[in-house]
């Protein structure tokens, strides 16, 4: 398995702040991530829990090129609007997939980003048996990847 250079994983949080909205954009112009991933820019994802419950362009996802031909990569960006504070306030525990503890709002973010993530990599999986998932992520992306890997490795 090929490990993201720091360079690349940084690289693809940094651009996740780029997409705001669930709309399309070409947020992965960046030459640099377009030689190793076909990023899909349509940005998926709910952010700010109860009270805010903003459609967000909170994570994206792609397929590798090069030497990371066949791996899939989960991008998830990290706090920026107003809403993304309501999912960080969110200081109660909840239990994750896994069963284990985990902060609610990280919790319920991830939930809104699961079924999404789950119809990619199915699609995926048949067509790239044992290749690589990379997840990253920045702040608030860095808990949600570290449980959509989690939940990755047992589904």
């Amino acid at each position: 398995m090929n490990q993201l250079s720091p360079k690349l994983a940084s690289e693809l949080a940094a651009n996740v702040y780029s997409l705001i909205d669930a709309e399309d954009a070409d947020i992965f112009g960046n030459t640099y991530i377009e030689k190793y991933f076909a990023i899909n820019s349509k940005g998926i994802g709910k952010t700010g829990g109860f009270i805010f419950n903003r459609q967000s362009g909170f994570a994206v996802m792609g397929l590798g090129k090069g030497q990371y031909l066949g791996d899939a990569i989960i991008a998830i960006r990290g706090t920026q609007l107003i809403a993304d504070w309501g999912t960080n306030a969110q200081l109660g525990l909840s239990v994750g997939d896994g069963n284990q503890i985990v902060h609610a709002g990280f919790n319920n973010a991830f939930a809104s980003l699961r079924q999404q993530i789950a119809t990619f990599l199915d699609k995926w999986r048949i067509s790239n048996p044992g290749k690589a998932i990379h997840f990253v992520g920045h702040s608030l992306g860095g808990a949600l990847a570290s449980l959509a890997a989690d939940w990755a490795s047992v589904n």
